[in-house]
């Protein structure tokens, strides 16, 4: 019902442009996050489950008028799943959709690379409460604490599905050292492959060798499997939906209902675990909280919720979407900022150079094309039977190019400055929703902030808001303001805490965010955050 709902959306928004004389088709626009599966790894693209889906429901809904794009930012390897989680608005480019519809659908894929449950359920309530309404599908994060039945029993109702990839699915679902019979030749093998479902499957229904794992990724048939139950789902809800909106019936049609508000699931999950604990455990020693124990004080926030998945914004290192916000649109030089003068009094230097976004520049690292997974496929340069893969189909290299790319700042840019400096970032108008701000680490991070370097001042965070006068009001060691515990945490809230007069003014005119780190102090960060 759910999704026959969300679809009957899209479906009144297609008749609504044809009515207009609009000439393109309405999008319906499905996001996917996730791990090097569900990048496709080890693999052609071609054949990876988001592109398969597409392919298989495009027809069904091209004929109701509704274009199918599917934008996978899903990532190859070592990043974090949290952070992703965290700025699903921006690693999939949604600030490009017209009158802030959002997304329609995300799925969240990721067998291998976890996040915690506070992550899964944040990103539902803000996706799912949100004002503009996405209906969520996500894998089980953490076996041990993520009860897929208390999920499910909650959120149901408001639009989720679980996509479980190991526990109760198929047997071919299976990963080698959990007793599964079919691989071969052995699993020592570098390359290894893992044969067909047992109904003599020579290849796929694209043509691609019926490989059920390679390497330990999924292989086409795996991929064909997995898009088939999402391909089945959206059949059965596309045909409700033109049930309820069959024009015979218009005038008793059962238009969808208004989407589920914050206020209809005022409490979460974790909240009710918390409370069962605190009865169990009355000797607690308060700490500081983390970003995760914040993001779960949100949860209970309606002003929180209620903005969806793009009140958080992010300017992202690892996006790849065409409205994505990277790095280079955040970051500015301390020059011109409201910090010059005071960076120049203390003898620093900006981290940022003035160039630091012109052609050519070797500030930030670009790796992998940055550009739509679903674009036109170009004839020529067949990739026929590449022995890595296996007898396939014929393919092009457009075909088994994937888009995995990142846009990351080059930490040693003509080597880390050796007195302090200053590194500096603008977050825009419209932008702030809570009064936060965070910066968010790689996963395999050779730089990390150290346990000690706010207490002895090797780094130090200040933030600016307009002020009276066409001036800025400038708030410094905005770190101190709220405590945090940051150590082995994927982020760290750089501001934890902004006054009401300081959240109104950063909404209206934007804030400027800097931080003063001395060479020792210096971390690497790949996610800006602004909440």
């Amino acid at each position: 019902r759910a999704y026959s709902d969300q679809i009957s959306r899209a479906f009144l928004r297609a008749t609504k442009a044809k009515a207009k004389g609009e000439s393109e088709m309405t999008k319906m626009v499905i996001g996917v996050l996730g791990d090097s599966v569900t990048s496709g790894t080890d693999n052609c693209y071609y054949d990876a489950w988001p592109e398969a889906l597409r392919r298989q429901i495009a027809p069904l809904f091209a004929a109701m008028g509704i274009d199918v794009e599917i934008r996978n930012a899903a990532k190859n390897g070592g990043w974090n799943l949290a952070s992703q989680m965290l700025c699903a608005h921006d690693m999939l480019g949604v600030s490009d959709r017209p009158d802030d519809l959002g997304l329609d659908f995300l799925f969240v894929c990721n067998p291998f690379v976890h996040s915690a449950v506070v992550d899964a359920e944040h990103l539902i309530r803000r996706a799912l409460l949100g004002n503009s309404h996405t209906v969520v599908s996500i894998t089980v994060q953490d076996q041990k604490t993520m009860s897929k039945e208390a999920f499910l029993e909650m959120y149901a109702g408001a639009g989720l599905t679980i996509g479980t990839p190991f526990q109760d699915a198929v047997p071919e679902l299976g990963i080698p050292d959990r007793g599964y019979k079919f691989w071969f030749p052995d699993q020592g093998r570098a390359f290894w492959g893992m044969q067909g479902d047992g109904f003599c499957h020579l290849t796929t229904r694209a043509g691609s060798s019926a490989i059920v794992n390679r390497n330990w990724h999924w292989g086409p048939k795996l991929h064909q499997t997995y898009s088939d139950a999402y391909a089945l789902l959206f059949s059965r809800a596309a045909r409700q939906a033109l049930d309820d909106l069959s024009a015979g019936r218009m005038s008793a049609a059962r238009l969808p209902p208004e989407p589920p508000k914050p206020g209809d699931y005022s409490d979460t999950i974790l909240q009710r675990k918390d409370k069962e604990k605190s009865k169990d455990d009355e000797n607690v020693v308060e700490t500081p909280p983390t970003w995760k124990e914040l993001l779960l004080l949100d949860m209970s926030l309606e002003e929180a919720v209620s903005t969806g998945l793009g009140g958080v914004r992010c300017a992202v290192g690892s996006a790849n979407q065409p409205g994505s916000t990277l790095l280079p649109h955040w970051l500015r030089p301390a020059e011109g900022s409201p910090f010059e003068e005071k960076m120049k009094s203390r003898n620093g230097a900006s981290f940022v150079p003035a160039d630091h976004d012109a052609v050519g520049s070797k500030f930030y690292i670009t790796q992998s094309p940055i550009s739509p997974p679903n674009g036109p496929v170009k004839v020529g340069e067949w990739v026929a039977n590449p022995n890595t893969f296996g007898a396939e189909a014929p393919r092009t290299s457009e075909q088994c190019r994937h888009v995995d790319g990142s846009t990351m700042v080059n930490m040693n840019y003509k080597g880390k400055p050796s007195g302090i400096s200053w590194l500096v970032w603008e977050v825009p108008p419209e932008t702030i929703s809570i009064g936060r701000a965070m910066i968010c680490h790689p996963r395999t991070s050779k730089s990390k902030l150290a346990e000690d370097s706010f207490d002895k001042g090797d780094v130090r965070v200040h933030y600016a808001v307009p002020g009276e006068k066409d001036g800025w009001k400038m708030v410094e060691d905005a770190h101190e303001l709220k405590p945090v515990t940051f150590i082995g945490q994927e982020c760290t809230p750089v501001v934890a805490e902004m006054d009401e007069a300081d959240v109104r003014a950063a909404k209206e005119g934007g804030m400027w965010i800097a931080v003063e780190w001395k060479k020792k102090g210096i971390f690497d960060f790949d996610y800006l955050v602004a909440m």
